[in-house]
């Protein structure tokens, strides 16, 4: 009961976005292989956890709100790690550009989905 309470609870939401914000802000300034997998296990991690929270919540403004800070909190992520490394490393300016379109794109096909 209290675990099913704290899985869906707006806190660990929260706390699941800033981590997902210095996963992908630490991935773009390091830009290393092994920093990269790392990040990306953590990504599937997390997003897989947003997934599920949003097949059980089927409230379709939830699902468009949440979509909408998961795309923000990637990009200033992205931003800050590039901010960080002085804009010197074409890869890691790439995988900010892929991460920014793949995310729009996915806000996208929700908004449509879900027709807001």
């Amino acid at each position: 009961m209290v675990l099913n309470r704290f899985m869906y609870s707006r806190k660990l939401i929260a706390l699941l976005l800033i981590l997902l914000y210095c996963f992908t802000a630490y991935a773009t300034a390091t830009f290393t292989p092994s920093e990269l997998l790392y990040s990306t296990i953590a990504y599937i991690v997390v997003l897989g956890y947003f997934t599920y929270y949003l097949s059980v919540r089927r409230s379709p403004r939830e699902v468009i709100a949440l979509t909408t800070f998961i795309v923000l909190v990637l990009i200033a992520g992205t931003v800050t790690g590039c901010i960080v490394i002085g804009m010197s490393r074409i890869g890691s300016l790439l995988y900010t550009l892929t991460i920014s379109i793949s995310s729009f794109t996915v806000l996208l096909s929700i908004g449509k989905l879900y027709k807001a």
